[in-house]
């Protein structure tokens, strides 16, 4: 399946193979990704739960709509409107000084049958541009917590510059641990 991203991304052109006849099938799927608002809450938090092993609330996701150093970005279908990508992260400040100096990526789910599509990569890349052109002084580094069996997304993560840097043991509900990754940001451009 191709996907296009209106406006501002290139297609890019994944193809679905049907293994029985032999054939390569291209599809085209055009992603509409947008700013989550209120209406999107219950999708969202549905999708989410779906499609992650950990459950968020509605108190969780009301808060990339009442912190303006928060950003939550809905990947859907244009033509069903269906969510097919969610990516959610913060501007985390310094304790010393309050300054934004790290952004904060909380939550990053793709459908399973639109993995490997590149759509979550260009979550990733819109959300890491929107925390880095967000404040004057720009951010240090971007980081994530993913759980330690999770290797898909570890691989997923490196990929895409992001460097494990340590093990939080327990982080996930006091049962799994999770590693801490992150990724020294480029220059914002405006």
């Amino acid at each position: 399946m191709a996907v296009l991203v209106q406006p501002a991304f290139l297609p890019l052109l994944p193809l679905s193979v049907d293994h029985s006849a032999g054939h390569y099938r291209a599809r085209v799927l055009h992603v509409r990704i947008s700013s989550f608002s209120t209406r999107d809450l219950d999708a969202a938090r549905q999708f989410l739960n779906h499609n992650l092993q950990l459950t968020y609330s509605a108190g969780f996701l009301l808060q990339f709509i009442t912190s303006r150093d928060s950003k939550l970005l809905i990947a859907r279908d244009s033509d069903s409107g269906v969510i097919i990508g969610v990516v959610a992260g913060k501007l985390a400040r310094s304790i010393a000084d309050h300054r934004i100096c790290h952004g904060h990526v909380m939550v990053l789910a793709v459908g399973e049958q639109y993995r490997r599509s590149g759509i979550g990569r260009i979550l990733l890349q819109k959300l890491e541009t929107t925390m880095r052109t967000s404040v004057t002084s720009g951010i240090k580094t971007s980081f994530l917590q993913v759980a330690h069996t999770n290797y898909g997304a570890i691989k997923f993560y490196e990929h895409q510059g992001y460097i494990i840097e340590r093990r939080d043991k327990g982080y996930y509900q006091g049962k799994a641990d999770a590693l801490v990754m992150r990724k020294q940001s480029t220059p914002a451009t405006r």
